[in-house]
């Protein structure tokens, strides 16, 4: 009823905000306080509801997992988590450019170098 009537008489007391439903003050205050109640059994990691541990799981946990790095073997769910995984082992190996010695990040980056020295 409460959507319709545009009642929210529930206030966030750290900011202000105000809400409809109760169990979504409390979710919101945990962006406040930090509070991750929500455990994954496997990994440790922690989340701040139920439903980020369930993605997390499904992604991480699950034969969902078809894009595997190549360098430390980890899988994911899509191709857009291993491309931002790949960055953080960009340091490992730089791609240089023959004619500029620029160093890029990967082999695609370079691909797309347009280089200004080159003939």
């Amino acid at each position: 009823m409460r959507k319709h009537t545009g009642e929210k008489p529930y206030v966030c007391s750290f900011c202000g905000k105000t809400f409809a439903r109760s169990d979504a003050l409390g979710m919101h205050i945990r962006t406040h306080t930090g509070e991750k109640p929500y455990s994954c059994k496997k990994s440790g990691e922690c989340f701040a509801d139920n439903a980020n541990l369930s993605k997390h799981f499904r992604r991480s946990h699950t034969a969902e997992n078809s894009y595997a790095c190549n360098k430390c073997c980890k899988r994911y769910a899509r191709n857009f988590d291993l491309k931002r995984h790949m960055l953080r082992h960009a340091g490992e190996e730089r791609s240089k450019c023959d004619s500029c010695g620029d160093e890029f990040s990967s082999e695609e980056s370079l691909g797309g170098h347009q280089c200004r020295k080159s003939k």
